[in-house]
């Protein structure tokens, strides 16, 4: 299964996903290089996770899961594909966010 994420991730994290998936079916989008690139590696995955440019959705045959760092779907559900599932982050910070704001109040 090929794996793609376009999210930012520093190099801990890259090392504990490497530790964890095989090396050959995992790749990282690189920021320094143009969306072609970037985009040629989304193109054979099977598995991505974050928000990448909608009209890639279009263009892919082979994504089976995209999950999105984000909380909602907006552009996403309209152009996905039916063998596309997408999830996204909702309710991801929910308890975080309501401790703090309620540390804020007290």
């Amino acid at each position: 299964m090929k794996i793609f994420i376009w999210t930012n991730v520093d190099e801990t994290a890259r090392e504990l996903i490497g530790a964890n998936v095989r090396t050959d079916d995992l790749s990282f989008a690189d920021r320094s290089q143009d969306d072609d690139a970037n985009k040629d590696a989304f193109l054979v995955a099977e598995v991505v996770f974050g928000d990448v440019p909608v009209d890639w959705l279009l263009e892919s045959t082979a994504l089976r899961w995209l999950q999105l760092e984000s909380v909602g779907f907006g552009k996403y559900k309209e152009v996905a594909q039916t063998s596309q599932i997408i999830t996204n982050l909702s309710g991801f910070g929910r308890e975080v966010v309501s401790e703090t704001a309620l540390g804020g109040i007290l």
